[in-house]
Order: C-alpha cells, then sequence, then structure tokens
C-alpha cells in the first residue's frame, strides 16, 4: 500500500478533506494517506499511510499543525464504513422493555442485506474496503497486537488486517451474527504468518485456506469462489448468488483502492 504521492502541492487542497487533530484516536487505522500542510515548503506531507494508526506521543507532536488533510476518494469508502456501524448497532441493540427479538434467519438476512450493495455494481470487494468495514464493525485490535505485529513487519501487518476482515466480512454471509464470536475470529485471523492463533470452526478454516489474499490479488469477485468445493463454499456461493440476482439493484460503484491511489498520483504530477 505504498503507490501513493508522498507530497502534494498547494493547489490540491481543493480535493483534500480537513480532519482536526485532536478527533483522531490513537491507534484508529487511518482510512487514506494523511496530510499535514507545511507552510514553509508550502506543500502537503504525508505523515501516515492507509491502515496505519497513530501513536498518543505523535499525536501530541503533530497537534500544533491543526488538522490532518486526507484525499476525497475517502467519501468513496465511506459506505463501508457506514455498513460497519449499522451492523454494530443492529447486533449490539438490545431493549429490556421488548420481549419481541429477531430469529436468528431474520437476523442474517437483515445484516445480508446491509452488506450486499458493498459488492458493487461490478460485484467486486477489496480486502481494503472489508478491512474499513471492520473497523467500524468491530472495538479497535487491541494495541498490544498491533505494535507487536506492525513492529515486525508492515507488509505483513497489512496481509493480516485483510486476511482477518475478510475472513469476518464473508463470516456474516453465512450468517454468523455473534459479535463475541466474530471478534475472536478476527483476532484469531490477525497473525503474520497467516496461520490462526486459535482453534477456528472446520467450515471458517475452509474459508481462509481458499481465500487468504495477498498482495498481488487482494480483490475478491464472484469467480473467486469457484470451484465451489468442500462443506462451505457452496454456501457462500449460494448466498452471493442470491446478492448478485436480487440485492443489486441501485447498488454503490465498485471500488478498487490501488486505483484511487494512482489516481491521486496522477493528479498531483
Amino acid at each position: 500500500m505504498n503507490r501513493f504521492a508522498r507530497k502534494l502541492p498547494p493547489q490540491s487542497a481543493e480535493r483534500l478533506r480537513k480532519c482536526p487533530i485532536q478527533s483522531v484516536s490513537p491507534y484508529a487505522l487511518m482510512p487514506a494517506p494523511t496530510y499535514v500542510f507545511m507552510p514553509k515548503n508550502h506543500k502537503f506531507v504525508s505523515v501516515k499511510s492507509p491502515l496505519d494508526f497513530f501513536s498518543p506521543e505523535e499525536l501530541k507532536r503533530l497537534e500544533p499543525f491543526g488538522s490532518f488533510y486526507v484525499p476525497d476518494f475517502v467519501e468513496k469508502i465511506f459506505p463501508f464504513r457506514t455498513a460497519g456501524m449499522s451492523c454494530k448497532r443492529v447486533l449490539t441493540w438490545t431493549n429490556p422493555d421488548l420481549e419481541i427479538s429477531l430469529a436468528p434467519f431474520e437476523l442474517s438476512d437483515a445484516i445480508l442485506r446491509m452488506i450486499a450493495p458493498l459488492w458493487g455494481s461490478a460485484f467486486v470487494l477489496d480486502a481494503f474496503c472489508a478491512t474499513v468495514f471492520c473497523n467500524e464493525f468491530f472495538e479497535s485490535i487491541p494495541e498490544s497486537i498491533v505494535r507487536r505485529d506492525q513492529e515486525l513487519d508492515i507488509e505483513q501487518f497489512e496481509l493480516a488486517l485483510f486476511r482477518s476482515s475478510v475472513g469476518v466480512f464473508l463470516a456474516l454471509h453465512l450468517g454468523y451474527c455473534d459479535r463475541d464470536l466474530l471478534t475472536q475470529f478476527r483476532d484469531s485471523w490477525f497473525s503474520i504468518d497467516g496461520k490462526p492463533r486459535d482453534p477456528l470452526l472446520t467450515e471458517l478454516k475452509e474459508l481462509m485456506t481458499y481465500l487468504i489474499p495477498t498482495h498481488a490479488n487482494r480483490v475478491l469477485r464472484f469467480e473467486s469462489f469457484f470451484p465451489a468445493e468442500g462443506r462451505m463454499l457452496p454456501r457462500l456461493v449460494s448466498r452471493l448468488a442470491r446478492i448478485r440476482q436480487a440485492m443489486l439493484n441501485g447498488s454503490l460503484p465498485s471500488v478498487e483502492y490501488d486505483q484511487l491511489l494512482e489516481e491521486l498520483c496522477l493528479n498531483s504530477a
């Protein structure tokens, strides 16, 4: 995730969105390249890559700049953030005054309808966007895990994020709607060597055997799930076929994050 403009000229301001530094939480993953404006150089200079985070010490040191700036294409990934927050609200909502609750199949169907549009009109899913979704769906990844794994290898850190996020995103398609269980899955999949730290259900092991993203191939397509072997993949393909046939009316444009980064480089030239 290194193909983005490290410096932007001042005329890029119209394509940047301002973000007060005080609004950024430590260890929150940044959804885009993050810049500060250097008045002496009259340039926007990157201080964080996508999916990186600020430590409390870094935020304190950068506070005099007042604001961070991110490319306006972050608006294209807002639907993933919104869907993540919405799914979180649905799965954590409780009202002791009501005796009626959704049956498991009703809850699963409601979640499926909320995440279906995220596949976009071309029916593709960028692992980066799944990570943005999960960043809102869960509490932050524990600081101890983030610090330890990021210090080992930044590229493998990103892949760990992609693997765990894609795994959870697809588990939601399969009807796993217990957020505590999904958190265990996320933390288990978040491993540098690609091997889950804790035992997983058999079909979820199968899921990651077939569908581990790589830097060279981070985008999932409907065709990615064939041949549909084993116990889990036919069930997943059936859910995806339902989405494709009945749930994509008026869907969002498909988002491939690397293309957005390349556009940023071209526009800054």
